[in-house]
């Protein structure tokens, strides 16, 4: 092992610091496939599962061992990647002797470097590494390049991950410790919920008589479009729409028909609609986004009373 001092030196092509990872899910076989394709050692992987940690070793070099304990992997590393789901990252933390000439980072969006303070009570420096990505089971290849990282932690450690983070072909973003929720609520809006607001509007092509496949043909243009527009133009100056035309007649032919075919979907319609209201007064402000805000917020209160029919 090379000690601190040798593996914060990542600019160094002879530094050889091994890398573990405690974790053998999407994040681990992304984050250790480009770590390895980068030139990073990673000398070994722990999971529950036997075969998981197999399977990354199998995907980063004959070298790459999965061993039987994490204990034993954490005696043999300089750094290691807890690649857990957040509700296991303390206790597996809390499991473990550190050293104090090692570094301890996990992965999670949410969860902050205090989730390691076991780590740090035994002297290691820690941080919190996050690749601002959605990953899925069958993308273990993607690349990492041009994508953002969060970093939070102990100073020592955060500039480290930094440099790897070039390395990899990314960007580096800091995150105020107290600030990491907000930043993990922003990120799962982006994601997350711009997926569900998709399958909704997915649901009704389905309800008219289409399949999940065929709607999302029609609609993946439109959100690429979208997507496009907002990341050269900005959110304000890309919507588009009925509320930015202040059609409010089309508004209530909307509200009229999701009562009539797909009424579970008028509640998320009319708060969403709002929001799109809210953006909007940002630029302009009259009497017809006045009166489409009325509207929604009566048909909301009507539905809270039972009343919409």
């Amino acid at each position: 092992m090379c000690g601190l001092n040798e593996m914060y030196d990542v600019k160094n092509e002879n530094s050889n610091a091994k890398i573990g990872f405690i974790g053998a899910g999407k994040i681990c076989r992304t984050l250790a496939h480009n770590l390895n394709s980068a030139g990073f050692n990673i000398h070994g992987v722990h999971s529950l599962k036997e075969s998981s940690s197999q399977n990354i070793c199998k995907l980063i070099s004959d070298e790459c061992k999965a061993y039987q304990t994490p204990q034993e992997l954490v005696d043999s590393c300089d750094l290691i990647f807890i690649t857990t789901p957040d509700d296991s990252i303390q206790t597996v933390t809390e499991s473990i002797t550190w050293r104090g000439d090692m570094g301890v980072v996990h992965c999670s969006g949410a969860g902050t470097s205090f989730w390691l303070d076991k780590a740090r009570s035994d002297g290691a420096s820690v941080a919190s590494y996050h690749p601002l990505q959605t990953f899925s089971d069958d993308n273990s290849d993607i690349t990492l390049k041009n994508v953002y990282f969060a970093i939070e932690g102990d100073l020592s450690l955060t500039e480290y991950l930094k440099n790897v983070t070039d390395k990899l072909g990314g960007f580096s973003v800091s995150i105020a410790t107290e600030h990491k929720l907000l930043y993990h609520v922003s990120a799962f809006m982006a994601c997350g919920l711009v997926a569900t607001v998709i399958g909704k509007a997915v649901d009704i092509w389905k309800s008219i008589g289409y399949s999940e496949k065929q709607a999302l043909d029609v609609l993946t243009p439109l959100i690429e479009r979208t997507i496009h527009n907002i990341s050269q133009n900005g959110v304000t100056n890309s919507l588009t729409g009925p509320i930015s035309r202040g059609d409010i007649g089309t508004i209530k032919g909307h509200i009229d028909s999701l009562k009539k075919y797909n009424p579970s979907l008028l509640s998320t319609y009319c708060q969403l609609s709002l929001e799109n209201i809210s953006i909007e007064l940002e630029r302009k402000t009259d009497e017809t986004l006045q009166e489409i805000e009325l509207l929604l917020k009566s048909t909301i209160a009507a539905l809270s009373e039972g009343s919409v029919i």
